[in-house]
């Protein structure tokens, strides 16, 4: 029963989503292939698959897996770009602080060496 509820609702959500925050992250004939294949597997639901045995569904869950995650793994990486990109700035801005406190004491240092 899980790999069924499992799989209904992987369709519903993902059709939701390709119509939505996905939509930018999937080129438009992959987008139309995708729905299609959506579409037909949700027929096939409601149709063949009432009857069918565990591992038909997630042998289809599977196959609609493949083509899925990279589109949800682009629209993740660029939900948290931004966020890596603040935390890099930061870092950067602590190395040049370290590297800016050394090259002042190496060079109090020199100056104190040469008097």
């Amino acid at each position: 029963m899980y790999a069924i509820r499992s799989y209904y609702e992987y369709v519903y959500e993902f059709r939701d989503k390709l119509c939505g925050p996905y939509e930018k992250f999937i080129c438009e004939q992959d987008h139309e292939n995708f729905l299609r294949l959506l579409t037909e597997t949700e027929d096939w639901l409601y149709e063949e698959g009432e009857d069918q045995a565990k591992q038909a569904y997630v042998d289809k869950l599977e196959e609609l897996m493949k083509i899925g995650t990279p589109v949800k793994v682009r629209f993740q990486e660029a939900e948290e770009r931004p966020k890596m990109f603040e935390e890099l700035g930061q870092r950067l801005q602590h190395y040049a602080k370290i590297a800016a406190d050394f090259r002042n004491k190496v060079s109090q240092s020199f100056c104190t060496y040469l008097w």
